[in-house]
């Protein structure tokens, strides 16, 4: 199942407190930056969206800059254990809001 971009952008900033504004698609603010990256994770994960209109949708110059983001994404859920946390948490309130195959989302 396809979660519109829109509301996934708004489910993972109301779950982790970020308001989704323009300074979701710019601020280097930590809460922010996570909040981006989880988002920008599922979107390529559940959606299957293509990195050019990931880097459209998320205003982030081209698809090269997301596929650095999905890269980081990465590495965060393996070694940061606060950003597993709040990942897990996003997860779960997606599962929530859609029926959705969870088991689309790489499990870590």
């Amino acid at each position: 199942m396809v979660i519109d971009s829109e509301a996934l952008q708004q489910i993972v900033c109301a779950t982790l407190g970020v308001n989704h504004d323009d300074s979701f698609f710019k601020s280097r603010k930590t809460n922010v930056l996570f909040a981006r990256y989880i988002a920008i994770f599922f979107e390529k994960n559940i959606n299957n969206t293509p990195l050019v209109k990931i880097a459209l949708d998320y205003k982030r110059g081209n698809h090269s800059t997301v596929s650095h983001d999905l890269k980081t994404t990465k590495l965060l859920i393996k070694n940061h254990k606060p950003f597993l946390k709040k990942y897990t948490l996003c997860a779960h309130e997606l599962r929530e809001y859609s029926s959705f195959n969870f088991n689309a989302i790489p499990q870590f």
